[in-house]
């Protein structure tokens, strides 16, 4: 039995779009939507569009389509595929900590890792940061890099990219974590990294993000772009230790009740057994 597992992002000049969804693929063309503007790649990327949507999008010879979310799994039905054949299977990583042991608030400093580039929101948490005498750690390499890096003094460390083993210890001892994506997001991984390591979470409101993470319960949410949005959940959670590690408990145990290893191979067996039966 054959899966596919489409990828969930959608996005034009850095910011998320959902243009194409009512099978007029040629907006590719007009706004040539791939990064370096190609015409051909567009051109390929229209006629492929059309193939695969007058083929059903292969329906006939998929027997399940996986997607990371249900946000996602809401975006392809809305354009087109098959609803009873779309199934929510997230992203999953193997326990940092070991146990259901929970680590108190013992960092210092928000920290950011990722891609620094326009559409990771990077300009949004470098805005609203400005001023604040508490430390910001950030993680990653990209486009943006000198250029903010010039720009910022202080409390702003950039350390450039950074191992997956680095980055986590990096996490685990800071206070919190910050993910301004203005994208949608397929599942973001550093924020399932937070959630293992209890760590209290400020996310811009997009996409899954808002499956994964409980405004105010398991994390801070705040609008995608708005960076005096987002100073306010800094400064909270600056000034609130105790929230901090009220918000860490919530996303650990958000964590170990769905995306561990085994709960997501208990997820993929239903899926086989849907399409088994079916």
């Amino acid at each position: 039995y054959r899966l596919i597992c489409p990828g969930n992002q959608f996005k034009r000049d850095s910011e998320p779009c959902e243009l194409c969804l009512d099978g007029k693929g040629w907006r590719c063309m007009v706004y040539r939507c791939f990064p370096d503007r190609s015409m051909l790649k567009c051109l390929l990327s229209t006629l492929l569009y059309y193939r695969t949507r007058a083929r059903s999008f292969l329906s006939p010879w998929v027997d399940a389509y996986i997607t990371l979310s249900e946000f996602g799994r809401l975006r392809f039905i809305a354009a087109g595929l098959p609803a009873e054949k779309i199934f929510v299977k997230p992203n999953f990583m193997p326990d940092p900590i070991g146990g259901s042991t929970f680590l108190c608030d013992e960092g210092n400093g928000g920290f950011y890792a990722g891609r620094i580039s326009s559409e990771k929101g990077i300009e949004t948490l470098i805005d609203a940061w400005a001023g604040l005498q508490y430390p910001l750690r950030l993680a990653g390499d990209g486009p943006l890099f000198e250029k903010l890096k010039k720009k910022t003094t202080g409390k702003i460390h950039w350390l450039g990219w950074q191992s997956h083993e680095e980055t986590l210890r990096l996490l685990r001892e800071s206070a919190f974590l910050i993910f301004p994506s203005i994208l949608y997001e397929g599942f973001g991984l550093a924020l399932l990294e937070g959630m293992a390591l209890g760590k209290a979470i400020i996310a811009s409101d997009l996409g899954p993000r808002r499956e994964m993470i409980t405004d105010g319960t398991s994390g801070l949410l705040f609008e995608a772009g708005n960076s005096k949005d987002l100073r306010s959940k800094i400064e909270t959670l600056i000034g609130d230790p105790a929230l901090r590690i009220q918000l860490g408990r919530t996303a650990r145990e958000t964590y170990l009740a769905r995306y561990t290893p085994e709960k997501n191979y208990q997820i993929l067996m239903n899926v086989y057994e849907h399409v088994l039966q079916s």
